[in-house]
């Protein structure tokens, strides 16, 4: 799969402008110093307004707050399908359909667990049994639900990945930026995967 390059095809048009345009503002400001200048003149004063913690915690809520309304909202990708019937299943104490799976009385009522990924597959579990008991969820609810509160965590670790690999706010910015808009994004947009929490 093209992670970079297909993932805008997943996506509704405002969040594939708003990637386009966040990257281009950082690499355009870089091309000439004055430009350079401002840019980071303006970010500087921005963090120093609101703090650098709370800018990241603001940076964090938007990006969360953007995922929720633009969220994917056909799982075409992978195994997608599986993970939402497996769910269906152990929500109904039947035995879903993966290879390995914890059994045994030992593990107290966790026979319905799959070996393959075990917290991602409880927290889903999880979120799918509260959510459907106060808004009656389906599968892909609980794993949208998941994904785009990772979403807000990971923008926040690519923050600071840039802020210990440079000392100018511009080349953060534009690494930041370059990161965040990847496309392995659409795994934090709603989509139904299950490789963010557990690896």
């Amino acid at each position: 799969m093209l992670w970079g390059i297909d993932q805008l095809f997943y996506h509704p048009w405002p969040a594939t402008a708003l990637f386009v345009a966040a990257t281009a503002l950082g690499t355009g400001a870089a091309l000439t110093a004055s430009c350079r200048a401002a840019f980071e003149r303006a970010l500087v004063e921005a963090a120093a307004r609101v703090g650098s913690f709370w800018l990241k915690c603001g940076m964090c809520a938007f990006a969360t707050v953007l995922a929720y309304f633009l969220r994917v909202r056909a799982h075409l990708l992978g195994d997608s399908d599986a993970w939402f019937r497996n769910l269906r299943l152990a929500f109904k104490g039947e035995q879903a359909e993966q290879v390995a799976w914890i059994q045994g009385p030992e593990f107290g009522g966790l026979d319905f667990i799959p070996l393959l990924e075990p917290l991602d597959y409880i927290l889903h579990l999880q979120a799918f049994r509260l959510g459907h008991f106060l808004w009656d969820w389906n599968p892909a609810d609980a794993y949208a639900c998941l994904s785009i509160i990772a979403y807000g965590g990971y923008v926040w670790v690519l923050a600071k990945i840039a802020c210990c690999l440079y000392d100018d706010v511009l080349h953060r910015y534009v690494l930041w930026t370059m990161l965040v808009t990847l496309g392995s994004s659409q795994l934090f947009w709603g989509m139904a995967r299950a490789i963010r929490w557990s690896r």
